[in-house]
């Protein structure tokens, strides 16, 4: 029998975590790296007592900014979700929703390029 010392666990907490990352994660990750290679901000959010709130907030200096929903490929949007992005969009809001890392791209692309028009090219798929 071996006696426990602080070092016993060292190797268990040393072995490397399982990447098992879900397609949804996959597009959250790139998401976070796109924006913060661009000079933007990114901010995972967490909306209290707000059930289909959008997933991200992220932003370049202008200020330009936009809530963005991630979904997985071939994934779609609940009830509620598309009555949050509807009410956040009328109050003047840019939100997105993406399912793919292109569709990160070309929100990326739409934000910060100045001749890009966000009204005219609007990729999200509800």
């Amino acid at each position: 029998s071996s006696t426990w010392t602080p070092t016993s666990c060292l190797p268990a907490l040393l072995a490397p975590m399982p990447s098992a990352m879900t397609p949804e994660g996959v597009v959250q990750a790139y998401l976070k790296r796109r924006v913060t290679e661009t000079g933007g901000v990114y901010r995972k959010l967490s909306w209290e007592g707000r059930r289909g709130a959008t997933d991200t907030l992220i932003w370049w200096k202008g200020p330009v900014f936009a809530f963005v929903e991630v979904k997985r490929q071939g994934g779609k949007l609940s009830t509620l979700q598309v009555r949050e992005i509807a009410r956040l969009r009328e109050a003047g809001f840019n939100v997105f929703v993406v399912f793919c890392k292109e569709d990160v791209d070309n929100v990326i692309f739409q934000l910060t390029q100045p001749t890009a028009c966000i009204e005219c090219e609007d990729i999200t798929r509800t």
